[in-house]
This record gives C-alpha cells, structure tokens and sequence, in this order.
C-alpha cells in the first residue's frame, strides 16, 4: 500500500509464529529495502498458538498485504470459508511456498494399549489430553477435536471416562507431556530431535487417522495427509499417516500491487537458498524450529491450494519455472 510516496508492506503471521516465521520476515524486509524506494516494512510477530484465525483476518479485511500460512491445510480453509473461518477468501492470491516438513501427531501412552482411535473408544482410556487453544483461533486444538469427532468420539466423553482435556500453547503442551501431567498429546511441530528423544523416554503408540477420516479433512477443508516413515519414532514400527502441517504459503490479496510481487518472487527465486537454517529442536523449549530447507525456485511456485498472483506468475514464467 502506497502513502505519501511511501510503500506500505505489513506482514502477518498466519498460525503459529515458531520457526520460520521471523526468520522469513527480517529477511524478506531486508531484501526488499534494497528494490523498493521509501519502503515501510511492519513485521507483526506475535509468540503465540493463536493468530490463525486473526492473522488471517488481518490480510482478509486490508490491514496486512502479506501473510505467512502455517500451513498448506491452512489456506485451503481460508479459501473455502470453512473450519476456523467462516466467510470464503476467494481473493487470496499466493506469491511462493517455502518448505516445511511437519505433521500432526496425535500419541498416547503405551500403559493405556491403545494402538487406534477405535481402541481409544472402546477400552475408554481415562487419557489426559493436551492439545491446542480451544478458543476458534487455534487450528491444532480445531483439528484434535475433529479427530475426536471424526473418529466416533465426543471431546466430553473423555471426562465421563476420567480423562481430561489439557488445553495450552505449543510448548506448554509438549512442557506438559515430559512432566507427566498429560499422557497423550495432539500437536504439530512433532518433527524436531527434543520430540523424537521425549517420545524415546516415554513410550507411546502413535494413532494413524483412518482413511475415511483424511478424506473427509481433504473434502470439507481440504486439508491434505502425509505419511511419516516408519521408526521415524522409538516404538512406531509402521508407517504412520496423519493430517499434513507442511509448508508455509507467503501469500497476499489479488490486488496487491502487480510490481511488489513480482519483486518478492524475484527475492525468492534469487536469495531464497538464504532462509535454510540449523536444526534448534532439542533445546529447553522441546520445539524450536525445523531444519529450514533452502528454497528451490522450481518448487516454490507450487502453492497448491492458492493460485498464484499476477505478478509473482510473470517472474516465474520469466525465469522458465511454469
């Protein structure tokens, strides 16, 4: 947005601000400062589980022109109107997809011998659940009662069966998990090292969503699966498929300047292999930040559900990668 011969660019977190988030922002702002004249760049960083719903709105409603999606399934929602929101965002146009690998993981500990949802009800383990916000702005905690839900079971039947649910951000529930206050856990950011060695110190069965149940995501959300490979996990000697929390989509409106965006695809195709960074799972916090891949230019047009903007198309189709 333009004011007073200045260029205006806010830029939002869309779910959670971990990882790579900042990292993206401070680095996209440094590199536009160097193409853009009298440029005014608001990073919006919230150190939150919430922000999916609101970070979302920011863009929707006008008072952001970039927001980062944490993740894929994310915006699939935000165009259809379904899930966290309520109203359909057929404007959303995306510049480029950064990789991420992530999933949601829903474990439970081994002492219950639930392997599968159906095993959960019918045994009635008295589980303490910890998972995300359940305040409509929050998708982990959304997605964990689907599951719930989807698999044939009422989030309240936990209680009757003595079980409870343990509701917080997502360090806390991985905080939670390692001190013995909850024995199952419905998260993402479940990829890093301090997740795998907390998972081999406590020994958990990992819950594969049914078939029917990631199809019925897929349909109405359209959010998507991803299959973990075997012994990615102590005690999980199967592959395990669960919903896809992969990928950050760096998207804007359909009427965001035509020039802007074609300047941040050409930041992405040029410098992106800038934004790869370590691995700092493992520290006191459990979940940090996934080893951030470089970004390749031939897979960051891909950003599949949100069709591509005008302008970032043009740089693409410039540089031969559609």
């Amino acid at each position: 947005m333009s004011k007073k011969g200045r260029t205006l660019v806010r830029y939002a977190s869309i779910g959670v601000g971990y990882g790579g988030y900042l990292q993206i922002g401070a680095w996209l702002a440094d590199h536009l400062t160097k193409v853009v004249d009298n440029l005014v760049f608001w990073l919006d960083y919230h150190v939150t589980s919430k922000w999916f719903l609101t970070g979302e709105q920011l863009l929707q409603q006008g008072e952001a022109e970039l927001g980062l999606f944490n993740a894929r399934g994310l915006a699939a929602m935000a165009m259809r109107g379904r899930g966290l929101y309520s109203e359909p965002f057929p404007s959303l146009r995306a510049i480029a997809a950064f990789p991420h690998y992530d999933w949601l993981i829903f474990a439970v500990d081994q002492s219950f011998g639930v392997k599968t949802f159906a095993d959960l009800k019918k045994k009635k383990a008295p589980i303490k659940l910890t998972t995300g916000f359940l305040d409509g702005d929050n998708v982990v905690g959304f997605l964990a009662m689907e599951l719930l839900k989807r698999h044939g079971i009422k989030p309240e039947e936990l209680k009757s069966w003595g079980g409870e649910l343990l509701i917080t951000g997502i360090s806390d529930t991985w905080k939670l998990l390692k001190t013995g206050t909850a024995n199952a856990i419905c998260q993402e950011g479940a990829f890093g090292k301090g997740v795998r060695d907390l998972f081999a110190s406590r020994p958990m069965f990992y819950l594969p969503t049914e078939p029917r149940v990631l199809q019925d995501l897929k349909d109405e959300f359209g959010w998507g699966s991803i299959t973990v490979p075997a012994n990615y996990y102590a005690n999980q000697p199967e592959p395990l498929v669960a919903p896809d929390f992969s990928d950050w989509l760096l998207c804007g409106r359909a009427d965001l300047d035509d020039d802007l965006a074609y300047k941040i695809a050409r930041i992405i195709v040029e410098h992106g292999s800038e934004t790869a960074n370590k691995d700092l799972a493992g520290t006191s916090r459990i979940v940090m930040t996934n080893p951030q891949p470089p970004v390749d230019p031939k897979k960051a047009v891909d950003t599949t559900p949100v069709p591509l903007h005008p302008g970032a198309e043009r740089l693409y189709r410039e540089r031969g990668l559609l």
